[in-house]
């Protein structure tokens, strides 16, 4: 089925989902995680005396994002945890948290890099899950015509371990 898809079906699609995609607001945030509300004190304390943030998410952080300075990359609202999320929302770009935030991961120093609005992936990067979407839905839809007309009879487990076991 997924050879037999028409270029044209999934352009149609594809421009469905250009026509109603609804931009969001994205963050980009760096963080460094630590067990205790003492050390993300004195992290902040070093950020405020001009030490590097990535040296230190490198140097002190506990969560993988260590190896990548800090860095976490885009995200939407949803993405994070509560508690972080609503501290990222309230950065200006380019600023840190004046006091830790605390998660159920430890507590964190959270650093606002950047904010845009999201865009639609362009058709090459999407392509795949959207032939992949067009096929269940096109077999939902045979699923449906075949057991419409069609007489279905559920039968218990019971019922089908009994014959079998006759």
């Amino acid at each position: 089925m997924k050879d037999k898809l028409k270029n044209e079906t999934v352009d149609t699609y594809y421009k469905n989902y250009i026509k109603n995609f609804k931009s969001s607001k994205e963050f980009n945030a760096s963080h460094i995680l630590l067990k205790s509300k003492k050390e993300a004190i004195e992290i902040i304390e070093k950020l405020e005396n001009k030490s590097k943030f990535s040296e230190l998410a490198r140097k002190y952080s506990i969560g993988p994002s260590k190896k990548n300075d800090g860095q976490l990359g885009w995200f939407k609202s949803g993405q994070m945890v509560e508690d972080f999320e609503k501290a990222v929302f309230k950065l200006e770009k380019n600023s840190i948290t004046k006091a830790p935030v605390k998660t159920k991961f430890g507590y964190h120093v959270i650093m606002l890099n950047d904010v845009r609005n999201s865009k639609p992936k362009p058709l090459n990067v999407i392509r795949k899950q959207i032939v992949e979407r067009i096929r269940k839905l096109s077999l939902s839809k045979l699923e449906k015509e075949i057991r419409k007309n069609q007489n279905i009879t559920i039968v218990t487990f019971e019922n089908i371990a009994k014959k079998v076991n006759k």
